[in-house]
């Protein structure tokens, strides 16, 4: 099972016209998995990436093996999955 110290999901914007917020970001295990649940907050679909910090949030990598939409995303509630 993979452990981790931080998750942060980071919205790349595609336009500087108007801001993404997400919200509401919790994180749970299922059967060996990580689930992200959260709410973005967006006027246009916006892509997304997961990364993690296994050392107190000084350098953050890639989460790989992502389940879930994480381009062109419209605002609501989400969920990825990290395998």
């Amino acid at each position: 099972m993979k452990k981790t110290l931080f998750l942060s999901l980071f919205a790349l914007i595609a336009a500087i016209n108007f801001a993404q917020t997400i919200s509401d970001v919790r994180a749970e295990t299922q059967a060996g998995k990580i689930v992200v649940h959260y709410y973005l907050n967006t006027q246009k679909p916006t892509k997304l990436s997961l990364s993690y910090s296994d050392n107190g949030g000084r350098t953050f990598k890639p989460c790989r093996s992502i389940i879930g939409l994480m381009e062109k995303q419209g605002a609501g509630k989400h969920s990825v999955t990290w395998d």
